[in-house]
């Protein structure tokens, strides 16, 4: 079976209006989406490139945090970036602490932090705004990138 390309869009930087009605819909609709903290072209200027290790080490992490919204039974929050294993103080210093309801599911190393979310678009939205601006270590871009998958 091919793979849906998503509907892609962009919006301006750390607008939580706008990805929280995003939110909306995919909660709806029980699809998933992927935040990104600035267009394609711009992000590309920061990857860095593979060297004769990556086959033994993997891929050289990106710069610059990503996070996927999927909704199934529960919303899970995923969140790719390059800082490595979070503890809890710098999760707090960087004020992504989320609400009690919430649930770390997963704080690895390499496949970065899980999060199980309440039914709750604003939340989400404003955790997803300061994780991608708190996580990320190029600057600041003037739009972010929103990928939609919508199911079959």
């Amino acid at each position: 079976m091919a793979r849906r390309r998503p509907i892609t869009t962009t919006i301006p930087a750390g607008d939580v209006s706008a990805i929280e009605a995003v939110l909306t819909e995919v909660i709806a609709s029980k699809s998933w989406v992927n935040f990104l903290p600035g267009t394609a072209s711009d992000l590309e200027e920061h990857l860095p490139t593979s060297g004769p290790f990556s086959a033994l080490f993997g891929k050289p992490v990106r710069p610059f945090a990503e996070i996927s919204v999927v909704v199934g039974a529960a919303i899970q929050i995923g969140v790719n970036h390059p800082l490595g294993r979070l503890n809890a103080t710098v999760v707090s210093d960087r004020g992504l602490t989320f609400p009690r309801e919430w649930k770390l599911s997963q704080n690895h190393t390499r496949r970065g932090l899980v999060v199980t979310a309440t039914n709750d678009p604003h939340a989400i939205a404003v955790w997803c705004a300061r994780a991608l601006v708190e996580l990320t270590l190029v600057p600041a871009q003037q739009e972010w990138t929103i990928e939609r998958y919508d199911r079959p």
